[in-house]
């Protein structure tokens, strides 16, 4: 049994274990006040203040709602409301296409709830969404809950929703959420993940690099435009295409004159943004209400993004060609220096 205080003693009698992983244990509880799920962390850091504070704060039919807090000299103590029902993750396959278009939905609200709090889910996947009978598809894990861009301790989330950026320690954001929902999606079209390596290493490259098929093609009978959503939530710049075979690889897939600099960093960083509030992220900074330069960085952005894709693939491989600069009407020295 977990060390509870007395002040928790009506959770004395925790009916089932249902899980101890990295500290924590996580428990069952069925009693006068409810059907509850509890979570007991026992170190001093606080990992659920975040999620309890959100979770307490509102009621949404795809949140389960959040209901004592409490630390103490053992850790903290976490309980909310327990969802019953099966996991999204027992459904791939197997679902019509008007219930995957509707538990897609109601998911899609759940993150739009978080989302509108300036947060970001971090480790979205079909195991963390249960149906229940009455409220649908409810989010239950938000154990990772956080400022959106906020940068993490450590590498978070499931490796086969993950956003190529989280592998490679970016914070998480509303797009690295919606991918995580692309996979999802795409898992219960086609009835598997779109990217399935068994190593770390060549499952990030896979999402990097390679753009799945259409998940309906082997169910005609789904609507083509989910297959159709699930690609856009995954798609990437689209720069490389792999080649299987004993010569195989990879090669791009425009010419070198038609990729520009912009969007090479975009594939490799993400969305081009000096500051966080040129982004998607709203309510991320203290001092975003009165901000008085705000709308200057939003032009700055831009001025940087377009002479990023001003410049070409083909152009980095050439001799460095001059450019007009925007200072007083000068005209600029060469990009770099010649080697004539």
């Amino acid at each position: 049994m977990p060390l509870l205080p007395d002040s928790w003693s009506q959770f004395d009698t925790a009916s089932r274990l249902l899980q101890e992983k990295r500290g924590v244990e996580t428990w069952e509880w069925q009693g006068p006040e409810g059907h509850r799920l509890l979570k007991v962390h026992c170190q001093n850091e606080t990992l659920f203040r975040e999620e309890f504070e959100f979770l307490s704060s509102l009621e949404h039919p795809g949140l389960p709602r959040a209901t004592n807090y409490e630390r103490h000299s053992k850790g903290e103590l976490y309980a909310r409301e327990f969802i019953a029902g099966r996991a999204l993750s027992d459904c791939f396959g197997k679902l019509s296409g008007t219930e995957i278009a509707q538990y897609f939905a109601q998911s899609l609200r759940a993150l739009a709830a978080l989302h509108h709090r300036g947060l970001a889910h971090g480790d979205l996947s079909a195991s963390n969404i249960v149906l229940h009978p009455e409220r649908g598809a409810v989010l239950i894990d938000l154990e990772f809950l956080s400022p959106r861009h906020r940068k993490t301790p450590s590498l978070r989330g499931t490796p086969r929703c993950m956003a190529p950026e989280l592998f490679w320690g970016r914070p998480p954001t509303i797009q690295t959420d919606l991918y995580a929902l692309g996979c999802i999606l795409y898992a219960l079209l086609s009835g598997r993940y779109p990217f399935l390596a068994e190593d770390f290493e060549s499952l990030l490259q896979q999402h990097a690099l390679e753009i799945p098929p259409d998940p309906t093609t082997g169910r005609p009978e789904l609507p083509r435009g989910l297959g159709l959503i699930a690609l856009r939530l995954l798609a990437k710049e689209g720069l490389l295409e792999s080649h299987r075979g004993v010569k195989g690889g990879y090669g791009l897939t425009r010419r070198a004159q038609e990729i520009t600099v912009g969007s090479i960093i975009t594939a490799l960083e993400g969305p081009i943004a000096i500051t966080t509030c040129t982004t998607d992220s709203q309510g991320a900074c203290e001092h975003e209400p009165l901000c008085p330069v705000r709308s200057h960085w939003h032009l700055i952005n831009l001025a940087v993004r377009q002479a990023l894709d001003s410049v070409t693939l083909a152009d980095m491989a050439s001799h460095p060609r001059r450019i007009q600069l925007p200072i007083a009407g000068h005209v600029s020295a060469p990009c770099a220096p010649s080697a004539e």
